[in-house]
């Protein structure tokens, strides 16, 4: 029974599903408006639009630029408007289902869009240079907003029936469709659970697809964030405020920023950092934050939300949820009001949790302060400080990067190169998509040629920009993102940090080299200042990071310290340090977490001495470390009690060991589970022994079940796309921490991780 909802904003398309489930996709009405435009008129495929700031776009404002006739009347382009026309005729026979988010997918459709894609291409390869800009602006709608004052920002909506999109589109429509034919022919529901992790494909959307887009007046934007799984957006690189420009946008476009979910901004994560510090300091009445960039505030609302819902105190016990103090800061023009924090505040209020809330102490109050102002927020110290979208991007052409491919995922994964690089006054960090030729890719299950049509289609996109970014360059050149830190831009993260117990950095092109290379004689000062806690994940990459540092290591030592002494190490005012140095090698999650906790504080002791005793001895040559506990999303396995838990065990211990230890070879991975006990006593050694097995063995399993069982597994390219991201970044750290003996065995490791992964 599918149709469509046009009643209100936003349009919804539904059908019910095994006759009794509904299910509705929510669509821009007006983007909606401009693809049934484009499929009733195939000519006519550069639209453009100027409006007011908190105004909304309607489709009168809607102007049609046309291709010049001098282009029409080349082979390439008419060849184009052929393919765009028959295209066209096929959506429009499959009326109601004729929108790109509704479609059902068949093979002669996907056939259909492949030779469109394939004609999109041709065009790209042979187009002039007069045509070029026109070429890479099909089917994108460029935008001119207009704030008080007369200040303009420009956007690019990426619409669904661009080629490249429409392509990505075909091949997920169809990926998925495999897999569920997989899932059908398994009748167990656990066993159905076991072959398909569902949050990981959630994650799956075309992000920097494409990457590069050219915005009014032929400036080149860069793909910030898609609005639904339909709708790219693309902003210029030096934008004050992205989200806040991203929350207007979908306003005006008629989608609520609760529909718009960014699959790039990690709130789950942020939201279990705010629970974790929370946690340590569960002595805190009133939570003082400081936000920088907050946009509307819904995404940061949204992780506070956790706060409120995680149990924070024992069972039976009343609830003690603190009050809020935000303090936001923000571009020009301030805003009146942030909505996302509005709408907690009102449902704080309502919840009834607060029984003693008045004007003179609210559950929640919200500044909002100049961006200039971060580094000194008022009243003193706050508690945590939210650093959102600090760099300040800008675009240049630069050699490619060779020591890794952007592509995973059947095509469908377009991850971020990245190069790093210091001097004594700047740190400076340069991304790109990296398509590196010749490069060994896993075939989509379906139509294997989907992945080269993908890599290819993208490969042009780029090489288009190339020609608009710097013409005459030479094609060993790619479009790059660069982002350059000045003394001053270090020295106002260093304020920051001074004025808060924690600083959560989310950003999308600023990387942990700045707080984390012992090796660089530039930023060793810095590695030894900061405490850092990050652990990649699957969106690595793809989108934004959430690094978590502090400056207060003084105070990290003395509890270490105190920890090793009750385990019984000596001269300890000497190896403390190294002991710390050695945690951070590996993460520095436990060291950050320890404090108020004794009991992390002495495994943190345990863990380190162990990773300074294997280091010494040289288990660790040429071999990468993972964490265990930084990565549940990996190695999650149910909790239950070890056995003799009764008899002073470790009871209700996850089932997992400490360190993965990995050797990358040739045709396999050489993988040692270590597992850590700290005890002050030796009785019931042998017991403690068997539980310290079973850990490992759990631990073992997991890997074997997720990333070495393809019969079993039907996502399993998505899960190694996964352990592929957190190798790199854990090869890359091992290599800053000296695990590497040259160059040569880090380079080696980085090509045979991409081989593992195709």
């Amino acid at each position: 029974q599918p149709q469509w909802e046009t009643g209100d904003d936003p349009w919804y398309f539904s059908t019910v599903l095994q006759q009794k489930y509904v299910a509705r996709i929510a669509v821009s009405p007006i983007a909606a408006k401009i693809e049934d435009c484009l499929r009733e008129n195939p000519k006519a495929a550069w639209p453009t639009a100027l409006i007011e700031s908190d105004s909304p776009l309607t489709f009168d404002k809607i102007t049609w630029d046309a291709l010049p006739g001098e282009q029409l009347e080349q082979k390439c382009w008419s060849d184009f408007i052929r393919h765009r026309e028959l295209l066209a005729k096929e959506l429009v026979g499959r009326t109601p289902r004729d929108r790109v988010a509704s479609l059902q997918w068949d093979a002669s459709l996907t056939e259909r869009v492949r030779r469109y894609a394939k004609s999109y291409r041709e065009l790209l390869g042979s187009v002039d240079p007069e045509g070029l800009p026109w070429a890479l602006k099909v089917d994108s709608l460029l935008l001119t907003i207009f704030h008080p004052g007369g200040r303009p920002q420009t956007a690019v909506l990426v619409l669904p029936l661009h080629p490249l999109r429409l392509l990505w589109y075909a091949a997920y429509a169809d990926l998925l469709e495999h897999w569920r034919g997989e899932l059908a022919k398994t009748s167990s529901k656990s066993e159905r659970a076991k072959r398909v992790e569902v949050a990981a494909i959630e994650r799956l959307a075309p992000l920097n697809v494409p990457m590069f887009v050219l915005g009014p007046e032929d400036k080149v934007h860069v793909f910030a964030q898609n609005l639904g799984l339909f709708l790219g957006a693309a902003l210029p690189p030096q934008t004050q405020e992205p989200a806040r420009v991203l929350a207007e946008l979908a306003s005006a476009i008629g989608l609520p920023s609760d529909l718009v979910n960014a699959t790039d901004f990690p709130v789950e994560k942020l939201g279990h950092e705010l629970v974790a510090y929370r946690r340590l300091h569960d002595y805190t009445d009133t939570l003082r934050i400081s936000v920088s960039n907050p946009g509307d505030g819904y995404q940061v609302a949204l992780a506070l939300q956790q706060l409120y819902q995680d149990s924070l105190v024992e069972q039976g016990q009343a609830a003690h949820y603190p009050k809020l103090d935000i303090i936001a800061h923000c571009s020009e023009p301030m805003p009146l009001s942030l909505p996302g924090m509005d709408r907690l505040r009102d449902e704080l209020y309502l919840s009834g949790a607060y029984q003693k809330a008045s004007h003179l102490a609210p559950v929640a109050q919200v500044a909002l302060r100049p961006i200039e102002q971060l580094p000194d927020p008022p009243g003193g110290d706050v508690n945590l400080a939210l650093l959102i979208d600090e760099a300040r991007p800008s675009l240049s052409c630069r050699e490619g990067l060779t020591d890794s491919d952007s592509i995973s995922v059947y095509g469908l994964l377009t991850r971020v190169a990245s190069d790093f690089q210091s001097t004594e006054s700047t740190a400076r960090w340069v991304h790109q998509v990296a398509l590196l030729s010749g490069a060994s890719r896993e075939k989509h299950p379906t139509l294997p040629a989907y992945t080269a049509d993908l890599v290819d289609t993208q490969r042009l996109v780029l090489d288009g920009i190339r020609r608009i970014l710097s013409p005459g360059s030479d094609l060993s050149c790619q479009p790059s993102i660069c982002v350059e830190l000045s003394y001053e831009d270090r020295n106002r993260l260093d304020r920051v940090h001074h004025s808060a117990d924690w600083v959560i950095l989310l950003d999308r092109f600023i990387g942990i080299e700045l707080f984390d290379d012992p090796a660089d004689q530039y930023l060793a000062s810095a590695a030894r200042k900061y405490l850092l806690d990050y652990a990649p994940e699957f969106i690595e990459g793809l989108g934004h990071r959430l690094i978590v540092t502090t400056a207060w290591r003084e105070e990290v030592e003395d509890i270490l310290a105190l920890a090793m002494k009750e385990l019984g190490f000596s001269a300890i005012e000497e190896s403390v340090s190294e002991a710390l140095q050695a945690l951070k090698s590996v993460s520095g999650r436990l060291a950050l977490r320890m404090i108020h906790d004794n009991t992390r504080a002495r495994e943190a002791a345990a863990l380190g001495a162990v990773v300074a005793w294997l280091r010494s001895t040289g288990e660790l040559t040429n071999s990468v470390l993972l964490p265990v506990d930084a990565h549940p999303e990996i190695f999650s396995v149910a909790q239950k009690r070890d056995r003799k838990a009764d008899d002073g065990g470790d009871s209700g211990t996850m089932s997992r060991c400490d360190l993965v230890q990995i050797r990358v070879r040739s045709n396999r991975l050489d993988v040692c589970f270590i597992e850590v006990k700290a005890r002050s006593g030796v009785t019931g050694l042998s017991d403690l022994a068997d539980r310290m097995s079973d850990q490992m063995e759990a631990t073992e399993r997991r890997f074997r079940e997720l990333f070495f069982s393809q019969a079993d597994r039907i996502d399993h390219a998505v899960q190694r796309s996964k352990l592929a991201a957190v190798l790199r970044f854990y090869t890359r750290r091992a290599a800053r921490y000296g695990f590497f003996v040259d160059v040569d065995g880090i380079q080696e490791t980085l090509r045979l991780i991409g081989k593992l992964e195709s």
